[in-house]
C-alpha cells in the first residue's frame, strides 16, 4: 500500500473512531442476566420492551434506578436481594433490567 494511501486509510479511521467510538463491535448494555452468584450492580435502567405493569410490580419492590442488588443465584432463574428483600426474576425479565456492575 502506497504512504499516502496508508496515511489516509489512517486519518479516515481516526476521525471515524472519534465520531462513533472504536471500530469494535458495538457495545451491549449490560444486562441482570450477564451478572452470576455473588456479585453486586447497580440498576441503571428498564429496556423500553419491558410491560408497563412488570415494569410498575418490579418498581413496588424496590428496583429502582440507583439501588443497589446481590446477585444470589442464576440457574434455574435469577435471585437477587435488594435491600432486605430476595426476588425470583424469569431470564427473559432480566434481560430487561439494565445494571452497571460494581465490584463485589
Amino acid at each position: 500500500m502506497s504512504q499516502m494511501r496508508f496515511r489516509h486509510r489512517r486519518r479516515l479511521h481516526h476521525i471515524h473512531t472519534h465520531l462513533f467510538g472504536p471500530a469494535e463491535s458495538p457495545a451491549r448494555a449490560l444486562t441482570l442476566a450477564d451478572l452470576r452468584p455473588g456479585q453486586q450492580a447497580r440498576l441503571l435502567s428498564f429496556s423500553p420492551e419491558i410491560l408497563p405493569e412488570r415494569l410498575t410490580q418490579l418498581q413496588s419492590y424496590g428496583l429502582l434506578p440507583d439501588c443497589h442488588i446481590d446477585v444470589l443465584q442464576n440457574w434455574p432463574v435469577i435471585v437477587i436481594q435488594v435491600e432486605h428483600t430476595e426476588l425470583a426474576v424469569e431470564n427473559d425479565l432480566a434481560r430487561q433490567i439494565l445494571i452497571a456492575d460494581t465490584p463485589g
